[in-house]
Protein backbone atom coordinates (compact mmCIF):
# COMPACT_ATOMS: atom_id res chain seq x y z
CA UNK A 1 0.00 0.00 0.00
CA UNK A 2 1.12 3.50 -0.53
CA UNK A 3 2.86 4.94 2.40
CA UNK A 4 0.92 8.27 1.81
CA UNK A 5 -2.20 6.61 1.63
CA UNK A 6 -1.63 4.89 5.52
CA UNK A 7 0.20 8.30 6.75
CA UNK A 8 -3.37 9.90 5.48
CA UNK A 9 -5.45 7.24 7.65
CA UNK A 10 -3.26 7.36 10.98
CA UNK A 11 -3.72 11.40 10.79
CA UNK A 12 -7.21 10.53 10.51
CA UNK A 13 -7.15 8.47 13.67
CA UNK A 14 -5.33 11.47 15.50
CA UNK A 15 -7.46 13.28 14.61
CA UNK A 16 -10.46 11.22 15.43
CA UNK A 17 -8.91 11.15 18.77
CA UNK A 18 -8.60 14.52 19.15
CA UNK A 19 -12.24 15.06 17.83
CA UNK A 20 -13.40 12.56 20.57
CA UNK A 21 -11.39 13.95 23.91
CA UNK A 22 -12.64 17.19 23.00
CA UNK A 23 -16.43 15.91 23.47
CA UNK A 24 -15.35 14.13 26.13
CA UNK A 25 -14.11 17.34 27.79
CA UNK A 26 -17.63 19.41 26.73
CA UNK A 27 -19.38 16.07 28.05
CA UNK A 28 -17.74 17.05 31.57
CA UNK A 29 -17.36 20.79 30.96
CA UNK A 30 -20.30 22.28 34.29
CA UNK A 31 -20.19 18.75 36.02
CA UNK A 32 -16.47 18.25 36.37
CA UNK A 33 -14.36 21.03 35.57
CA UNK A 34 -10.78 18.89 36.45
CA UNK A 35 -12.11 15.58 34.00
CA UNK A 36 -12.86 18.75 31.17
CA UNK A 37 -9.53 20.10 31.86
CA UNK A 38 -8.32 16.72 31.64
CA UNK A 39 -9.32 15.55 28.55
CA UNK A 40 -9.13 19.20 26.80
CA UNK A 41 -5.26 18.43 27.25
CA UNK A 42 -5.57 15.10 25.79
CA UNK A 43 -7.01 16.59 23.28
CA UNK A 44 -4.33 19.24 22.51
CA UNK A 45 -1.70 16.25 22.48
CA UNK A 46 -3.90 14.31 19.60
CA UNK A 47 -3.20 17.11 17.44
CA UNK A 48 0.37 17.50 18.27
CA UNK A 49 0.47 14.14 17.47
CA UNK A 50 -1.52 14.33 14.12
CA UNK A 51 0.90 17.47 13.59
CA UNK A 52 3.57 15.06 13.55
CA UNK A 53 1.72 12.44 11.22
CA UNK A 54 1.36 15.87 8.78
CA UNK A 55 5.03 16.58 9.14
CA UNK A 56 6.21 12.78 8.53
CA UNK A 57 3.61 13.56 4.81
CA UNK A 58 5.54 16.28 4.47
CA UNK A 59 8.81 14.40 4.33
CA UNK A 60 7.52 11.52 2.08
CA UNK A 61 6.14 14.03 -0.01
CA UNK A 62 9.29 15.58 -1.18
CA UNK A 63 11.19 12.84 -1.55
CA UNK A 64 8.68 10.31 -2.51
CA UNK A 65 10.90 8.04 -3.88
CA UNK A 66 12.76 7.33 -0.96
CA UNK A 67 9.93 5.38 0.52
CA UNK A 68 8.52 2.24 -0.54
CA UNK A 69 5.59 0.83 -0.69
CA UNK A 70 4.30 -0.95 2.59
CA UNK A 71 2.18 -4.53 3.81
CA UNK A 72 -0.31 -2.08 6.06
CA UNK A 73 -3.81 -3.49 6.52
CA UNK A 74 -5.88 0.45 7.15
CA UNK A 75 -9.15 -1.43 7.60
CA UNK A 76 -8.20 -1.38 11.27
CA UNK A 77 -8.08 2.01 11.56
CA UNK A 78 -11.00 2.47 9.78
CA UNK A 79 -12.95 0.18 12.61
CA UNK A 80 -11.50 2.20 15.31
CA UNK A 81 -12.43 5.33 13.77
CA UNK A 82 -16.43 4.22 13.16
CA UNK A 83 -16.32 3.36 17.21
CA UNK A 84 -15.08 6.59 17.95
CA UNK A 85 -18.25 8.32 16.12
CA UNK A 86 -20.36 5.92 17.32
CA UNK A 87 -19.47 6.93 21.17
CA UNK A 88 -19.62 10.36 19.92
CA UNK A 89 -23.14 9.69 18.81
CA UNK A 90 -24.62 8.52 22.26
CA UNK A 91 -26.58 10.78 24.16
CA UNK A 92 -26.32 11.31 26.91
CA UNK A 93 -22.81 11.22 26.91
CA UNK A 94 -20.82 8.70 28.81
CA UNK A 95 -20.27 8.80 32.47
CA UNK A 96 -16.45 9.52 33.71
CA UNK A 97 -15.99 5.88 34.50
CA UNK A 98 -17.05 4.95 30.92
CA UNK A 99 -14.93 8.11 29.27
CA UNK A 100 -12.06 6.98 31.13
CA UNK A 101 -12.49 2.85 29.91
CA UNK A 102 -12.66 4.19 26.50
CA UNK A 103 -9.92 6.22 26.67
CA UNK A 104 -7.43 3.29 27.72
CA UNK A 105 -8.99 1.17 25.36
CA UNK A 106 -8.23 3.57 22.34
CA UNK A 107 -4.76 4.35 23.77
CA UNK A 108 -3.86 0.93 24.33
CA UNK A 109 -5.06 0.15 20.63
CA UNK A 110 -2.27 -0.99 18.58
CA UNK A 111 -3.19 1.34 16.17
CA UNK A 112 -1.23 3.48 18.47
CA UNK A 113 1.80 1.95 17.77
CA UNK A 114 1.42 0.45 14.18
CA UNK A 115 2.47 3.32 12.27
CA UNK A 116 5.86 3.50 13.64
CA UNK A 117 6.34 -0.09 11.88
CA UNK A 118 4.77 1.06 9.00
CA UNK A 119 7.61 3.98 8.44
CA UNK A 120 10.38 1.90 9.15
CA UNK A 121 9.36 -0.34 6.56
CA UNK A 122 9.10 2.12 4.34
CA UNK A 123 12.16 4.37 5.38
CA UNK A 124 14.31 3.19 8.28
CA UNK A 125 16.11 7.11 8.21
CA UNK A 126 12.43 7.83 10.13
CA UNK A 127 13.58 5.79 12.79
CA UNK A 128 14.41 9.18 15.29
CA UNK A 129 11.34 10.92 14.53
CA UNK A 130 9.22 7.82 14.92
CA UNK A 131 10.82 7.09 18.01
CA UNK A 132 10.11 10.87 19.30
CA UNK A 133 6.08 10.03 18.22
CA UNK A 134 6.80 6.77 20.07
CA UNK A 135 7.84 8.51 23.35
CA UNK A 136 5.38 10.93 23.48
CA UNK A 137 2.90 8.18 23.36
CA UNK A 138 4.11 6.34 25.84
CA UNK A 139 3.99 9.71 28.11
CA UNK A 140 0.55 10.58 26.80
CA UNK A 141 -1.23 6.90 28.05
CA UNK A 142 0.99 7.11 31.29
CA UNK A 143 -0.78 10.97 31.95
CA UNK A 144 -3.90 9.20 31.11
CA UNK A 145 -3.39 6.23 33.86
CA UNK A 146 -2.51 8.79 36.30
CA UNK A 147 -5.44 10.80 36.03
CA UNK A 148 -7.44 7.29 36.29
CA UNK A 149 -5.88 6.43 38.93
CA UNK A 150 -5.76 10.11 40.86
CA UNK A 151 -9.53 9.43 40.62
CA UNK A 152 -9.88 5.99 42.05
CA UNK A 153 -11.64 4.88 38.94
CA UNK A 154 -11.24 1.58 38.51
CA UNK A 155 -10.93 -0.42 34.72
CA UNK A 156 -13.60 -2.36 33.74
CA UNK A 157 -12.46 -4.23 31.08
CA UNK A 158 -10.26 -7.05 32.17
CA UNK A 159 -7.68 -6.52 29.42
CA UNK A 160 -6.86 -2.89 30.60
CA UNK A 161 -7.14 -3.75 34.54
CA UNK A 162 -4.19 -6.36 33.72
CA UNK A 163 -2.08 -3.19 32.80
CA UNK A 164 -3.16 -0.47 34.82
Amino acid sequence: MDILKVLDRLRDFENKMRDMYDWFAACFEGEDPEASIFFRKMAKEEKSHADIVSFEISLVMKDRRSYADIEYDVSEIDKVCEWADSIMEVRPGPTLHEALNIAVEFERDALEHHYRAAMEQSNPQMEKLIRSLGNKDVLHYERLMDFVKARGERLCNPRMAASG
